[in-house]
């Protein structure tokens, strides 16, 4: 039987699924988009690699319009019974990320996202920076949360000193992306550093 080992087919996220290995997913909304969630003007949020979707309820719920994307049909059912449940509207997509432009270029005030970025091929992470450009409006940001417990420091991707996870903030100004603030998270605290 062959073992499915690449992160670039649904397959291997939904397998992942079925058989909950997903030790990522909290079970719950992310904490510290809670907190955000709340200074944050409500806006259309792009979700990506949404999982079960908590944190697109969580938006859901405090009046964002949610777009929540996600390679696996599982977490897709799961979001869309969910929201169903609870009378939310949140539009889902099962689709690749990396397929969602054209049709989704400059649409978004927010992209939301933990640890989507870490879970896809390294390879693809130029690419991931482009997609998340063309998603965004202009004055847009990128919010994400990752975790990158199995990275090496000499990959250079995020460094996070003492186990504790980053939050970067990234705004899309005319032509660039300005990476101007960035957060250090240790337990439920978050810290503003540069």
């Amino acid at each position: 039987m062959e073992k499915n080992n690449d992160v670039n087919q649904s397959n291997f996220w939904e397998n992942r699924y079925k058989k909950e290995e997903i030790g990522w997913d909290l079970g719950a909304e992310t904490p510290v988009f809670t907190a955000l969630s709340d200074t944050l003007d409500p806006g259309k949020v792009c979700i990506l690699g949404c999982g079960n979707g908590y944190d697109a309820i969580l938006f859901s719920k405090k009046g964002f319009s949610v777009t929540a994307v996600d390679f696996a049909e599982t977490p897709i059912h799961n979001l869309e019974t969910n929201a169903r449940s609870l009378s939310l509207s949140i539009e889902t997509i099962k689709k690749d990320i990396f397929d969602l432009t054209p049709d989704y270029s400059s649409q978004f005030d927010y992209i939301i996202e933990q640890t989507c970025f870490c879970a896809i091929d390294p390879l693809k992470r130029e690419q991931y920076s482009n997609l998340v450009y063309d998603l965004l409006k202009v004055g847009g940001k990128l919010i994400g949360l990752w975790m990158p417990l199995d990275k090496d420091i000499d990959e250079k991707l995020l460094y996070v000193p003492d186990n504790s996870a980053s939050l970067l903030i990234v705004y899309k100004q005319n032509n660039s992306m300005h990476y101007s603030l960035n957060y250090k998270l240790t337990g439920n605290r978050i810290l503003q550093y540069d």
